[in-house]
């Protein structure tokens, strides 16, 4: 566990650097590294016990994921490639361009471990966030970035799973997050949350932080005009903390269906997740970490300006939950998004309804007054 935490932290050290980082260069600080000896006195030995081939730099690629959440590595030292774990997504029909968030699974370590790291995770595909909402973007319609909203009650998890009929996939992933898959109406939630909170530190330099200037630097000039800028990552793992609350953990319902995802979870299940998708924003630990990252607690209409990283994923399951309505009276009892709207038609319904059994009683009674026993 001593050398574990050594080479973690030698990993960690290594990605606080400045410029252009590479997991070549990661690979060789970990080549160069030393423990003591056990076995002889004041003497040191390579922290590696082997140095040779791509083992370091396989070592170097799967830490690095583990650590930041930017991928999900495959532990497979077999082949010379860099891999991650799962599949790509099933291609659309012909006429449709598919936009997953991971576009490949697979890189030849020659050619990208001298490449900078934010390079090599754009080759796997959107692994680095990207304030990509524009303030004439045509999601928004005819509204404003300072003014677009989403209702919460429509992307609450309740909603989404009932109503719309989501189906919820877990990811170790980061980018990932709130991704929604339209062929297997999968929505991806990002089931590491500590990760975020352990890089959100309220500190000049975390880890990360460097990559992600870099990257969005030399995106700048493809990106368009009236795009959000001066966005830090540490703003992106704050919106990823507080997503939880505003899905999962708004009302009794969500925290109910949620309670028994996690349970699949068991010994995995991280501790932070449990919180955030099950207590509600009075709980002391909540509060605790909305007061940490300087927040309040999102009320029914979010402004997109608060969440710029996920503005175009909340729009999406607005959209997507807005336009699905209830199809059984199961699901129309269920549906709770428009609680104003809700109230008027069961009422409405209700009034009818006593309204017939009314009169079929009063029909009922005139027959028999009118027909008596021979």
């Amino acid at each position: 566990m001593t050398e574990a935490r050594r080479l973690f932290g030698e990993i960690a050290g290594s990605l606080f650097g400045y410029g252009e980082i590479t997991l070549a260069d990661v690979a060789d600080r970990l080549k160069s590294a030393t423990k003591q000896d056990s076995n002889k006195d004041a003497g040191t030995v390579s922290l590696l016990r082997d140095t040779h081939g791509d083992l370091p730099t396989h070592l170097a690629f799967q830490v690095t994921g583990w650590l930041t959440g930017l991928w999900d590595p495959l532990p497979d030292v077999s082949t010379p490639s860099f891999r991650l774990t799962g599949r790509l997504p099933p291609r659309r029909r012909a006429g449709v361009r598919p936009d997953p968030i991971i576009r490949n699974t697979k890189l030849p370590i020659e050619n990208w471990q001298n490449q900078p790291l934010h390079r090599v995770a754009g080759r796997f595909g959107k692994l680095f966030p990207s304030p990509g909402l524009s303030i004439q973007d045509d999601t928004l319609g005819s509204r404003d970035v300072e003014s677009a909203c989403v209702t919460a009650a429509y992307i609450s998890w309740h909603s989404l799973k009932d109503i719309v009929g989501l189906t919820l996939q877990w990811t170790a992933t980061l980018g990932q997050h709130l991704e929604y898959n339209q062929q297997e109406k999968k929505l991806y939630v990002f089931k590491h949350p500590s990760v975020c909170l352990l890089l959100c530190r309220d500190e000049p330099q975390t880890l990360l932080s460097d990559v992600f200037i870099q990257q969005q630097r030399e995106h700048a000039s493809s990106q368009p005009l009236g795009v959000l800028q001066g966005l830090e990552f540490e703003g992106y793992l704050a919106e990823v903390l507080l997503s939880y609350q505003l899905i999962f953990a708004r009302n009794s319902a969500s925290r109910k269906s949620i309670r028994r995802r996690l349970a699949e979870l068991g010994e995995e299940c991280d501790p932070l997740l449990k919180t955030l998708c099950t207590a509600n924003k009075d709980n002391h630990d909540v509060a605790l970490l909305f007061a940490q990252l300087q927040a309040e607690p999102a009320e029914n209409y979010v402004p997109i300006v608060d969440f710029p990283f996920l503005a175009r994923k909340l729009i999406q399951l607005h959209k997507l939950s807005m336009g699905r309505e209830p199809h059984s009276f199961r699901r129309l009892w269920r549906d709770r998004r428009n609680l104003l709207a809700w109230f008027a038609l069961w009422a409405v319904l209700i009034i009818t309804a006593l309204t017939l059994v009314l009169q079929m009683l009063q029909l009922v009674f005139q027959v028999l007054q009118i027909w008596s026993p021979a």
